[in-house]
């Protein structure tokens, strides 16, 4: 008994975009003339984004995504100015 597989083409349109913004928090405090300390942290992040998917012969999907996250990423920085 021989079993045949028949190989179907299947062709999707893809497009999808990202959009997002972090707010935070940063402290500095000059340490000589052009030395500097900063303390900084992203505190709150949101981002959206959109996808569609186009096949020949369905209908269209679209798929949207909005999040907003808490974000505690405390960072020590040592800049200098020059």
């Amino acid at each position: 008994m021989a079993t045949f597989v028949a190989a179907i083409e299947r062709r999707a349109d893809v497009t999808s975009w990202l959009a997002g913004a972090n707010a935070g928090l940063a402290v500095e405090r000059e340490l000589t003339g052009r030395l500097s300390l900063r303390i900084a942290s992203p505190l709150l992040g949101a981002s959206y984004s959109r996808e569609r998917v186009e096949e020949v012969g369905q209908p269209a999907q679209t798929a949207r995504v909005f999040s907003i996250q808490a974000i505690i990423a405390p960072r020590l920085e040592l800049r200098l100015a020059f």
